[in-house]
């Protein structure tokens, strides 16, 4: 399951690095009165921007997903059961029934015989969503 917060520490340690790589890039640049590329010899501030640019784009982009995540289940958290599982009914993807052998193994990794045999009775045939709308009715 994905953890948002096992991944902080490297996001902010990725764009901390990035950020102090290349603004010692720029000082040494600016000190040394621009970037010579040209030269035989590569100075510390290719070193340092080029080497500050890869973490710094990762850590820009962890940055990015992980605010979208936080705004996402934040907004999920605030919603009522029932608006969830509206949302979840209403989804074009439902999940299918279908009593398989290979349903039957997979199952039997979590469940005993018995409970396999009380979800097949349970949802008989159809989608999910079809005995629910049918239930409501």
């Amino acid at each position: 399951m994905f953890r948002p917060a096992d991944t902080l520490p490297w996001m902010y340690g990725l764009t901390g690095v990035g950020i102090m790589l290349v603004a010692a890039g720029v000082i040494i640049a600016v000190s040394r009165g621009g970037i010579d590329i040209e030269g035989s010899e590569v100075g510390p501030e290719v070193f340092c921007l080029a080497f500050g640019a890869f973490p710094l784009l990762i850590g820009g982009m962890m940055v990015y997903y992980s605010k979208n995540w936080f705004a996402w289940s934040s907004a999920q958290k605030r919603k009522t059961r029932e608006q969830l599982e509206s949302e979840a009914m209403n989804h074009p993807f439902q999940p299918t029934y279908e009593n398989s052998n290979d349903f039957n193994h997979w199952a039997s990794q979590f469940l005993t015989s018995d409970e396999v045999d009380q979800l097949h009775e349970k949802y008989g045939s159809g989608t999910a969503g079809e005995e629910l709308e049918s239930a409501a009715k």
